[in-house]
């Protein structure tokens, strides 16, 4: 009852006829840039967005992490593309994707985009470096704005200090006033 049987997954006939399926036309393997997933493959499927699939595949194959696949039928991983600067590309994806305000991709072939680090800042989307926060300002790791320094009242920010906590706030010198915030003396 189990013969004559059907062509194995990442092979395929030329139709779907028993004799076909089960002849020495079996023997062709799917052709590279297509699946042949399931038995008795007549027709083979493209290979999807994202993937690759070299001769004889019975299933997709992920572009790694780092490269996409904009468009069907890529035979290998080398016709995936590379990730560009100031974007990311996670593994199977179908488009590379822009670093969100206060991220960065610093390099090609990234599979994410990291946080600015603390006391540098990104306004923009898909950049690929961070910008210095400066003096008079804060930052916190993952800043896509400058947020003016906030020091108590009765003490101020030296110039040219980045803040980062209060402890960088010097006390107001005698016979001066200081309203705090940014603010010198």
């Amino acid at each position: 009852a189990d013969f004559p049987r059907a062509c194995q997954p990442g092979v395929f006939g030329n139709t779907y006829n028993v004799l076909d399926q089960t002849s020495s036309l079996c023997t062709a393997l799917c052709p590279a840039g297509s699946i042949c997933g399931s038995y008795a493959t007549a027709v083979p499927t493209a290979c999807e967005l994202g993937s690759f699939c070299p001769e004889g595949s019975y299933a997709a194959q992920l572009c790694k992490a780092g490269t996409f696949g904009n468009k069907t039928g890529l035979h290998s991983a080398e016709e995936c593309h590379v990730c560009p600067a100031g974007s990311a590309c996670a593994a199977g994806s179908k488009a590379a994707t822009e670093c969100s305000p206060g991220t960065v991709a610093a390099n090609r072939s990234s599979a994410v985009c990291l946080p600015c680090p603390e006391t540098t800042y990104q306004p923009d989307f898909g950049k690929s470096n961070c910008k210095t926060c400066g003096s008079g300002y804060y930052c916190p790791e993952g800043s896509s704005v400058r947020i003016p320094a906030s020091c108590r009242e009765g003490t101020y920010l030296p110039e040219g200090e980045t803040y980062k906590t209060q402890a960088d706030c010097r006390d107001c010198d005698a016979r001066k006033w200081c309203i705090g915030g940014a603010s010198g003396p």
